[in-house]
């Protein structure tokens, strides 16, 4: 794995993190969101975690930080998600929209 290398050449040890305690950890998250009716972005889904590892790989850039592709999967997961569940939140695609947020006018930051 990326990060396993990564860490290998960098400090000569293994980190002790690993792809499998982060698909644990992500699907205890998903159950709390789920109890709290949250909704949530399954990051480890969207970057391909649940398949081939290769793959999985090129959404990171050295197997834990991501990559230019992993931030792009990220962001459309979220979009996806902010669309679904916030429609309100979500960028207007026309002016005629009734719900969302212009992308031109206010900024974001000036909404909160």
């Amino acid at each position: 794995h990326a990060w396993d290398k990564y860490c290998r050449e960098e400090f000569d040890d293994l980190s002790p993190r690993s792809n499998e305690q982060s698909k644990l950890y992500g699907e205890r998250v998903k159950l709390v969101a789920k109890e709290m009716g949250c909704s949530i972005v399954d990051s480890f889904s969207l970057l391909g975690g649940n398949g081939d590892v290769s793959a999985y790989e090129k959404s990171l850039e050295d197997g834990l930080h991501l990559s230019a592709k992993g931030n792009q999967l990220l962001y459309d997961g979220l979009m996806d998600v902010i669309k679904r569940d916030l429609p309100e939140l979500a960028p207007k695609v026309t002016e005629d929209d009734l719900t969302g947020i212009a992308l031109e006018g206010a900024l974001w930051k000036e909404l909160c």
